[in-house]
């Protein structure tokens, strides 16, 4: 989830809350606000009907009196019937809609020609529930409103202010070391991402200049190798072609012939796999796999004879990838060659080629060794004679870098390689 979400979120639901809570208490406090007001507006009538009934002089007077006011009853009371002023809500029938409608009433008593009166005054509360009612939509209203655009502006404003982040993170996606250069980090104005930004183009500036020295040193060690080497191999065939040397000189010379070989092998490769890791294959092109399969057999083909394999390929497509050539053919022919190494004589070996995957099939014994570290650097209990330990290494390398895949799996007496497109 991102942060620009995660925020909005935590900000919606507060709002939500904020908006389901005080919508009720804003009703509710309108409502005691207005029946403050009605009450008031009770006891103020009270004060009124007490000035106003002094002038009654009869039963006459005074049921004439109340006929032209509706909103207040009386009835005469023991002398001794004294009751304390009471405002309380009721409910009367409204005979036009016969319906019950809310009312506000004072119980009172009032004193007429020295007779008491119980006095009970009321007043309506319907216009008033419609007021309230409105009041709270409108407030509702005004607050939705009011926290939706809150919620709107905080958003495009925070995408505003992360956009330098979002940035700095997309460059980081697209650089590559010992490619890109530290252009293209801009600055944004914020104190903040301007010292991530200084933070980033450091980091990138070391991880940079180490890559370099690591390059070269490792292209350096390289060459300054193959100089010893070669002048040990030239020794040694000078030596193999002199005269008077024995069997038992012969034996150690072969032995230490085939020594420099593997030293040149695995110097190349891990100057390959060097390569490989710094991304410096660069050329991209159309290959044919299974034009490129028979060629890597047609090279192979002294050795496969030599161990009499039958070999079987079956290619149900032209396949064809867009990579880097080189790359390509050495692991597809290390493949091959890892089969045809470990393959016993009179062996078998099958090659499957589809539209999504390489198939490579070779008779022989299990593994004496963890299958996990099978496509690791110097991952076996020992190197094999046929070489450093490095072939597989530098497949799985291959495969990362063209976004392919390579699995293993032994199963019917049979070694499998597959390679997914």
């Amino acid at each position: 989830m991102k942060l620009l979400t995660k925020t909005s979120r935590n900000l919606l639901g507060y709002a939500c809350v904020v908006l389901l809570i005080s919508i009720p208490v804003f009703y509710f406090i309108i409502e005691q606000l207005y029946y403050q007001d009605v009450d008031d507006a009770l006891r103020l009538k009270k004060k009124e009907l007490i000035i106003r009934t002094r002038r009654l002089r009869n039963e006459h007077d005074i049921r004439l009196w109340l006929g032209m006011d509706p909103e207040v009853r009386m009835s005469p009371l023991p002398a001794s019937g004294v009751i304390k002023d009471t405002i309380y809500p009721k409910l009367y029938v409204d005979t036009l809609d016969q319906e019950l409608e809310p009312y506000r009433e004072l119980r009172t008593t009032l004193a007429i020609n020295n007779q008491t009166y119980l006095v009970i005054i009321r007043r309506s509360l319907v216009e008033s529930e419609d007021l309230i009612v409105g009041i709270a939509e409108a407030q509702a209203i005004l607050l939705i409103l009011l926290f939706g655009g809150w919620i709107i502006i905080n958003r495009r404003t925070s995408k505003k202010i992360w956009q330098p982040f979002e940035q700095i993170i997309a460059w980081l996606k697209k650089y590559e070391m010992g490619k890109d250069t530290l252009t293209g980090i801009p600055s944004s104005g914020i104190d903040e991402f301007d010292t991530l930004n200084g933070v980033v183009s450091d980091l990138i500036e070391k991880n940079h200049g180490i890559f370099i020295q690591q390059k070269n040193f490792i292209e350096n060690a390289s060459h300054e190798m193959q100089t010893p080497l070669a002048i040990l191999q030239s020794k040694l065939d000078l030596l193999v072609v002199s005269e008077g040397l024995t069997a038992e000189q012969a034996r150690y010379l072969q032995s230490q012939y085939e020594a420099i070989e593997r030293l040149n092998h695995l110097n190349s490769s891990l100057l390959l796999l060097s390569q490989i890791e710094n991304h410096q294959f660069d050329e991209i092109s159309a290959v044919s796999v299974d034009l490129l399969i028979k060629k890597i057999l047609s090279h192979l083909e002294e050795v496969i004879k030599e161990k009499a394999i039958n070999v079987n390929t079956t290619f149900h497509t032209n396949k064809v990838l867009n990579g880097n050539p080189m790359l390509l053919e050495i692991c597809f022919s290390n493949l091959i060659s890892n089969a045809i190494n470990h393959v016993p004589e009179n062996g078998i070996i099958e090659i499957f080629l589809d539209d999504s995957m390489l198939q490579i099939r070779n008779s022989g014994a299990p593994l004496g060794f963890s299958e996990e570290k099978l496509f690791t650097r110097f991952g076996k209990n020992k190197a094999s004679k046929y070489g450093v330990g490095l072939g597989l290494a530098i497949v799985r390398q291959i495969t990362d870098l063209m976004k392919m895949t390579v699995a293993y799996a032994y199963a019917d007496g049979a070694h499998q390689f597959t390679v997914r497109f």
